[in-house]
């Protein structure tokens, strides 16, 4: 099946838009790796920050803890007090020998609280760190302030075993990693994030903006040279038409008086035959010349589809009855908005190119279908088809297979289809027939 379509003559070009989204995708992908390192160091920041915090935390409980005259086993309330006012302490706990002496908030997985190891489960951080013994006498207390500077070494809680106290009562920390990942720096890169997409996303959408603008402003220049093209073709057509058509015109006469004259011998009427038919195909020729070089803008109004169908076949009868092809119509209730005389002229043009091209006792459909809002027009044939060296050429003027043709019916054709917004395709397979079809004509 070969197909030729009035806009797509060429090979196909790769689209203009390839550029700015391969670029997009590029861009996006530097993106994606920056956001990935930037959240993995997020991740490993924030979880060294958990861990100094805890450090921290761990002097400031065991302080706290000596300071009761019970020791270990009156810091509840240390802990529940603690817990309430840090929001992402989601659960405190304090054991020794493996007995649970204290806990506040939410409970604390038991295969975590035998490690000092950190642990990350879903969105919990486990800390485990070792307090001090408790000694008969409690410690003096620390001049404060009690935590070191921020960046100070610390003292490590791990190291508070000893010969003395081989099994000192050990805190563990649940953080909630979603709060403290989106502090300060996370909160950032969020922002800087947001900005690298929608400046892609700016740029990319400028950049195909700037390609369609000049492609409009490109098909407008096209446009313009083909419409001052198509001017000046309109005045050499008037000009051609004027100084041709009076010649023609006395010729076709000279030759008809020759052909009436009595007694005149058959040479010569044969001769004069010859003239007049000339004359008919060149006026014929010339006419289409001129309407395809002045071809006026549609005047859109509603057109049945039915009733233009039902006309176009009392007009095609006699054709259809002497090529012997039958003419099979169908057409939904639909109301086109196009000009109708041109509408007809085309389907003309068309139905008589495929009488011609049938052979006898075949069927030529003429179909109107609905799809969607708009309305698709096909007019398929069983003829010989288009030679297929024909058919990528085959709406330019003066391409024809015809003996008897000159080239300028379908182009006519492409001009009004184009005039009235819509596409035309031609499909055909040579001696399996032709189909041609016009979409999308607008409904009301």
């Amino acid at each position: 099946m070969l197909t030729a379509h009035p806009r797509a003559m060429t090979l196909r070009q790769p689209s203009p838009y390839l550029a700015p989204l391969l670029a997009a995708a590029v861009l996006t992908a530097l993106v994606a790796a920056w956001a990935w390192s930037e959240v993995t160091t997020l991740q490993t920041s924030s979880a060294e920050r958990a861990r100094r915090f805890s450090d921290h935390l761990t002097l400031f409980i065991d302080v706290l803890i000596h300071q009761h005259p019970g020791g270990i086993e009156q810091p509840q309330h240390v802990l529940e007090d603690l817990q309430r006012h840090a929001p992402h302490i989601t659960g405190l706990r304090i054991t020794r020998r493996g007995r649970t002496t204290a806990a506040a908030g939410e409970p604390i997985p038991d295969d975590i609280l035998p490690a000092l190891d950190d642990a990350t489960r879903h969105d919990r951080l486990y800390l485990t760190r070792d307090l001090r013994c408790t000694p008969a006498d409690p410690p003096p207390i620390p001049p404060k302030p009690w935590f070191p500077p921020p960046g100070s070494p610390l003292p490590t809680p791990a190291s508070t075993a000893s010969p003395s106290c081989p099994d000192p009562p050990r805190l563990t920390f649940a953080m909630d990693t979603a709060v403290t990942w989106t502090q300060g720096r996370a909160l950032s890169f969020l922002n800087k994030l947001a900005l690298a997409l929608l400046a892609i996303a700016a740029i990319t959408l400028a950049w195909a903006l700037g390609i369609r603008q000049r492609r409009a402003l490109a098909l407008l220049a096209v446009e313009r040279t083909q419409r001052a093209h198509l001017e000046e073709l309109s005045f050499a057509a008037a000009g051609l038409a004027h100084e041709t058509k009076n010649p023609l015109g006395l010729i076709r006469g000279f030759a008809q008086r020759i052909e009436d004259t009595p007694r005149a011998d058959p040479e010569t009427l044969r001769l004069a035959s010859q003239i007049i038919d000339a004359a008919d195909r060149a006026a014929e020729r010339l006419g289409e010349f001129l309407h395809f070089a002045r071809l006026r803008d549609p005047h859109l109004q509603p057109t049945p589809a039915r009733a233009l169908l039902d006309d176009l076949a009392q007009i095609l009868r006699v054709d259809a009855d002497a090529a012997q092809v039958r003419l099979d119509l169908h057409a939904e209730d639909l109301t086109l908005l196009a000009d109708p005389d041109m509408l007809r002229q085309v389907l003309l043009n068309l139905v008589l190119n495929s009488l011609e091209a049938s052979p006898p006792h075949t069927t030529l459909t003429l179909r109107v279908t609905a799809e969607g809002r708009a309305a698709r027009l096909e007019v398929i044939d069983q003829g010989r088809g288009i030679a297929p060296h024909l058919l990528p050429d085959v709406f330019k003027p003066y391409v024809t297979d015809s003996p008897r043709g000159h080239g300028l019916g379908l182009a006519i054709v492409r001009r009004i289809v184009e005039r009235h917004g819509w596409t035309i395709t031609l499909q055909s397979e040579p001696q399996h027939g032709t189909r041609v079809t016009l979409y999308p004509i607008t409904t009301l």
